[in-house]
């Protein structure tokens, strides 16, 4: 058993990549928890025998080790626990990218049924500044390309501190070269993405289809890829998430913007984004973004025909 959590969605994946190719064999099944689903997902948990192959079953978003349950959720995890006990075959996973604080875990008694079997933990902690020109580095030689300083330093000012944005950037260059100068990096990557943090995420606040989708087509003539709309959105709706639970434990803007180190206008600005879209809407467009951005990774769906439909789909009358 397994969980693995944080907010750094390049590490989390590489850690999934990892469970996978150490079991070539099993299959692959991913659940999206919600309350809904509860008892559809303690089926699933259940419906293995020895006789039967063995699966990897990602569960993503399950809210159990960060929540206070009430007397139904208490009684569904317990479910889940016996389900998990008796299951003997398979490797069962907790994913969520949602997470931004180590040992932000509830006491409750799935949290002491985890703790208690000794499952693994993996933490994608958002990656620091002095950080990236290790993690650049380590990106480079994996995919096989060389990189210099100036090179380096030259991304980290044109892209995001977001390394799943910055290995995509790199896996493009190396279609062009196997060695990544200053003079490639300029030549091929836009400052855009820094030139308007909040240029599409600000649309989202109006909650009016037009607008938004008119600024997406905005973004995509500007050569701006998709992915990193979807990322900027997925950020902003977390953001949002994590104010609605800050404001749930009777604790102030500030509070949170001074725990996460996060400048106040900015958390102003997602705490009207929650008042305008609701949490419900939000917690249902965090979960489409994860099957959407799965779905991409897999080659499942071309991103920007699947972006397109998240849009149409959560902001067209």
């Amino acid at each position: 058993m397994y969980l693995i959590y944080g907010q750094e969605n390049y590490l989390i994946n590489k850690k999934i990549n990892q469970l996978i190719e150490e079991n070539k064999d099993a299959q692959v099944i991913n659940f999206y928890f919600n309350d809904a689903k509860a008892n559809e997902l303690i089926s699933l948990v259940s419906s293995s025998t020895l006789f039967d192959d063995k699966r990897l079953i990602f569960i993503h978003d399950c809210n159990y080790f960060w929540s206070k349950l009430n007397k139904n959720d208490t009684a569904i995890s317990l479910s889940l626990i016996d389900a998990i006990n008796s299951n003997m075959n398979d490797l069962v996973i907790f994913v969520n990218n949602n997470i931004d604080k180590k040992d932000l875990f509830y006491n409750n008694k799935f949290v002491e049924f985890f703790q208690l079997h000794n499952g693994n933990t993996y933490f994608a902690q958002a990656v620091q500044n002095n950080e990236l020109f290790k993690h650049i580095k380590n990106i480079c030689d994996e995919i096989g390309v060389t990189i210099d300083t100036l090179a380096i330093n030259l991304l980290t000012q044109k892209l995001p501190n977001n390394l799943s944005i910055i290995h995509h950037e790199i896996k493009k260059l190396s279609m062009q070269t196997k060695n990544i100068t200053s003079d490639v990096v300029n030549e091929n990557i836009s400052t855009i993405y820094v030139e308007d943090t909040f240029g599409f995420s600000n649309s989202i606040e109006t909650n009016n289809f037009s607008s938004i989708w008119r600024k997406y087509k905005e973004k995509i003539n500007e050569a701006t890829d998709v992915t990193y709309l979807i990322s900027q959105l997925s950020q902003l709706l977390v953001l949002a998430d994590q104010i609605y639970l800050f404001l749930k434990c009777n604790k102030t803007l500030t509070n949170l913007a001074n725990e996460l180190k996060i400048n106040q206008y900015r958390v102003k600005k997602v705490y009207g984004l929650l008042n305008i879209l609701g949490i419900k809407k939000i917690h249902s467009m965090i979960i489409d973004l994860n099957i959407l951005d799965y779905e991409i990774k897999h080659a499942k769906i071309n991103a920007e025909y699947g972006f397109e439909q998240f849009l149409i789909n959560h902001f067209k009358d």
